[in-house]
Protein backbone atom coordinates (compact mmCIF):
# COMPACT_ATOMS: atom_id res chain seq x y z
CA UNK A 1 0.00 0.00 0.00
CA UNK A 2 1.23 3.22 -0.87
CA UNK A 3 0.98 6.56 1.29
CA UNK A 4 2.54 10.16 1.16
CA UNK A 5 2.03 12.13 4.16
CA UNK A 6 1.37 16.05 4.25
CA UNK A 7 1.99 18.17 7.57
CA UNK A 8 1.21 21.82 7.90
CA UNK A 9 4.75 22.74 9.60
CA UNK A 10 7.95 22.32 8.83
CA UNK A 11 9.17 18.79 10.71
CA UNK A 12 7.66 18.52 13.46
CA UNK A 13 8.42 16.10 16.42
CA UNK A 14 5.39 14.08 14.90
CA UNK A 15 7.48 13.45 11.87
CA UNK A 16 10.37 12.75 13.32
CA UNK A 17 8.67 10.35 15.54
CA UNK A 18 6.90 8.52 13.04
CA UNK A 19 10.10 7.82 10.89
CA UNK A 20 11.71 6.28 13.89
CA UNK A 21 8.59 4.41 14.02
CA UNK A 22 8.67 3.34 10.65
CA UNK A 23 12.30 2.37 10.89
CA UNK A 24 11.79 -0.30 13.70
CA UNK A 25 9.59 -1.86 11.45
CA UNK A 26 11.87 -2.08 8.80
CA UNK A 27 9.56 0.32 6.40
CA UNK A 28 11.92 2.54 3.93
CA UNK A 29 10.88 6.09 4.72
CA UNK A 30 12.25 9.48 3.20
CA UNK A 31 11.71 12.89 4.52
CA UNK A 32 10.83 16.00 1.89
CA UNK A 33 11.44 19.13 4.17
CA UNK A 34 11.07 22.40 2.76
CA UNK A 35 14.31 24.13 3.78
CA UNK A 36 16.00 20.89 1.68
CA UNK A 37 14.02 20.91 -0.99
CA UNK A 38 14.67 24.99 -1.10
CA UNK A 39 18.18 24.39 -2.28
CA UNK A 40 17.93 22.51 -5.23
CA UNK A 41 14.90 21.55 -6.49
CA UNK A 42 13.33 24.39 -6.62
CA UNK A 43 16.20 26.91 -6.03
CA UNK A 44 14.51 29.26 -8.54
CA UNK A 45 11.43 30.19 -6.55
CA UNK A 46 10.88 32.88 -4.60
CA UNK A 47 8.22 33.13 -1.72
CA UNK A 48 5.34 35.00 -3.95
CA UNK A 49 2.68 32.79 -3.81
CA UNK A 50 2.72 31.47 -7.20
CA UNK A 51 6.31 30.30 -6.96
CA UNK A 52 4.93 28.52 -3.26
CA UNK A 53 2.26 26.77 -5.39
CA UNK A 54 5.01 25.61 -8.01
CA UNK A 55 7.22 25.02 -4.90
CA UNK A 56 4.40 22.37 -3.66
CA UNK A 57 3.53 20.94 -7.18
CA UNK A 58 6.92 19.80 -7.14
CA UNK A 59 7.15 18.42 -4.08
CA UNK A 60 4.26 16.33 -4.91
CA UNK A 61 5.69 15.00 -8.18
CA UNK A 62 9.05 14.11 -6.58
CA UNK A 63 7.21 12.55 -3.57
CA UNK A 64 4.96 10.29 -5.96
CA UNK A 65 7.81 9.16 -7.59
CA UNK A 66 9.51 8.22 -4.59
CA UNK A 67 6.28 6.29 -3.23
CA UNK A 68 6.31 4.93 -6.77
CA UNK A 69 9.51 3.31 -5.85
CA UNK A 70 7.87 1.88 -2.63
CA UNK A 71 9.14 4.63 0.40
CA UNK A 72 6.54 5.96 1.99
CA UNK A 73 7.20 9.60 1.92
CA UNK A 74 6.89 12.79 4.43
CA UNK A 75 6.16 15.37 4.09
CA UNK A 76 7.14 18.99 5.82
CA UNK A 77 6.06 22.53 4.00
CA UNK A 78 4.43 25.74 4.67
CA UNK A 79 1.46 25.49 2.49
CA UNK A 80 0.66 28.68 0.11
CA UNK A 81 -1.97 30.97 1.12
CA UNK A 82 -5.45 30.06 0.28
CA UNK A 83 -6.94 32.83 -2.43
Amino acid sequence: MDYTCWSKRSVSPKISFSIKMLHTLSVSTYLLDGDNVRHDLCGDLGFSDNDRRKNIRRVGEVAKLMVDAGLVVLTAFILPHRD
